[in-house]
């Protein structure tokens, strides 16, 4: 049987929407989402959307979930500090899963190290953060508002490693910031 379940990163001040939407769309399409955060409690978004976590983080594992969802909000920036945070973000892309991170949810990858050599596109404000973490490859595009699909990849270049469709991935990408990790293109 399919793992069908998406672990999201989870904190005060989260972007509301960039949680949200991605959590409806995955349901629709039969996956689940789960939550972790730093303590089991409701989070509030910065327009002030609760969200409740499932699990700590420190208990999240990666081979329970087929992919990672960071949502963007000042939430990134706390929790990119966090160790655990960073090394789960890392056994994500190592083993091929999507990695998926919207708007300023791309501190996190950053801060994991897990950027250099990779084709990335974001917002214009981490555009030099994600330069500077190696990221860029070929034909970088930033966009301070991109409703532009664009694909998701896992860490070693192939296609929706995780059992996400590309019907489902494309419910993934929406009116906001998305930045894809794609094959090592230096």
């Amino acid at each position: 049987m399919q793992n069908k379940t998406v672990l999201a990163f989870l904190d005060e001040v989260y972007e509301d929407l960039e949680l949200w939407y991605p959590k409806l769309r995955l349901e629709e399409a039969g996956y689940a989402l789960k939550s972790a955060a730093p303590e089991i409690k409701t989070y509030a978004g910065k327009h002030g959307y609760p969200a409740p976590s499932d699990l700590l983080l420190k208990d999240a594992r990666s081979q329970d979930f087929c992919g990672l969802l960071v949502p963007g909000g000042f939430m990134p920036d706390k929790l990119r500090r966090d160790a655990q945070v960073l090394s789960l973000t890392r056994e994500f892309f190592e083993q091929g899963k999507l990695v998926a991170f919207i708007c300023h949810g791309g501190w996190i990858p950053i801060s994991a190290k897990i950027l250099k050599g990779r084709r990335v596109t974001g917002s214009l404000g981490i555009k030099d953060d994600l330069e500077n973490a190696g990221g860029g490859g070929r034909q970088p595009h930033f966009q301070p508002h991109s409703a532009r699909p664009r694909a998701l990849r896992g860490g070693d270049g192939q296609l929706f490693e995780c059992p996400l469709s590309r019907r489902l991935a494309a419910w993934l990408i929406f009116a906001t910031f998305i930045i894809e990790i794609t094959r090592d293109y230096s």
